[in-house]
């Protein structure tokens, strides 16, 4: 962290006779202060969303994350967790919020989290990544690291449009080795999932399965 002492000299004045005043001032300056906010201890239940944080600069936050080959080498200090938490994992984790990712999946974890006392929050993977950024950092007090990230992969966005104009659409299938469900099996990403998201943003056609239509899977 910074020096803070020209920081004070600038915008605290001499106390006088009420030393009180320049402790007073120092503790508003650094409330104030961007680098001494510090985030909320998070688990979550989606490795997508584990990335999310990280790229906010919340590495340091995670406590808790799924035991998901994304998430190799990263998040050194979460602990790792198999299909879905206990409720004895999430007290001994200690986090003060918990991100949701699926409805129908992870709707009885974020309850179970609000009985036990952590804030909780479902943010869908199929919505689109720059949403579920600006969410997500709105959640761990970062508006400005979203928009700034945001920004950044907009302009990607762009870079590939242009590469993509001279192209025809590229069919794109989606495999998984663990599945949606965290079954050990090899399954394709069907529509309104969040990989269907990425391949329509960029301008590809998803042709996995049908939600109507049997999941690939051997």
């Amino acid at each position: 962290m910074p020096s803070v002492g020209p920081l004070l000299a600038r915008r605290c004045p001499p106390s006088g006779p009420h030393p009180g005043a320049l402790v007073l001032c120092a503790f508003l300056l650094l409330a104030a202060s961007p680098i001494a906010l510090a985030l909320p201890r998070v688990a979550t239940l989606d490795a997508g969303h584990a990335q999310i944080v990280m790229a906010l600069g919340g590495e340091a936050s995670l406590v808790l994350v799924p035991a998901d080959p994304l998430l190799v080498g990263q998040a050194a200090r979460a602990e790792r967790y198999q299909r879905r938490p206990s409720a004895e994992g999430l007290l001994a984790a200690r986090p003060e919020l918990l991100i949701g990712a699926n409805p129908a999946r992870d709707r009885e974890w974020l309850e179970q989290a609000d009985r036990l006392g952590i804030d909780s929050v479902m943010i869908e993977r199929t919505l689109p990544a720059t949403e579920r950024i600006r969410r997500i950092a709105e959640r761990l007090g970062r508006p400005r690291r979203g928009i700034e990230l945001i920004a950044r992969i907009e302009s990607r966005y762009a870079q590939a449009a242009v590469i993509a104009a001279d192209h025809g659409p590229v069919r794109v299938l989606h495999v998984s080795s663990s599945g949606a469900d965290g079954a050990a099996t090899v399954t394709g990403a069907g529509r309104a999932t969040s990989a269907d998201g990425l391949i329509r943003r960029v301008g590809g056609i998803n042709v996995g399965p049908r939600p109507d239509s049997s999941a690939i899977r051997h």
